[in-house]
């Protein structure tokens, strides 16, 4: 069983979608109409937002990219996103493989 989330890092969910303001991102569920626009595969996060000066925002991460994995374990709800944020907090970094314009890239989330 997954250790529990740390208040500070809980972020606030509505119609699948997060914000979490720790890191400084806003993000939802890949759905069907999001994946046709960006052309993308049925898999990953949605950012909708990143702000600035935030640990996201230093780490390259821009508002329009997918999140596919998080330290390895791939991203299928924005819940797998929370929990591997949630795992990574010891280690204070997260590395992330996004696709931005079609394209793969790997980010690492510092704070």
């Amino acid at each position: 069983m997954p250790s529990p989330v740390p208040s500070a890092l809980i972020p606030a969910f509505t119609f699948g979608a997060g914000v979490f303001p720790f890191a400084g991102m806003e993000f939802t569920a890949l759905n069907e109409d999001i994946r046709e626009l960006l052309g993308v595969r049925p898999e990953g996060v949605f950012v909708t937002n990143v702000v600035e000066g935030t640990p996201a925002r230093i780490a390259g991460l821009r508002g329009g990219d997918v999140l596919l994995l998080a330290n390895g374990v791939k991203l299928e709800t924005p819940v797998d996103l929370v929990q591997a944020i949630s795992e990574a907090q010891d280690r204070k970094t997260l590395t992330l493989r996004i696709v931005r314009k079609r394209k793969p890239q790997n980010l690492t989330l510092r704070w």
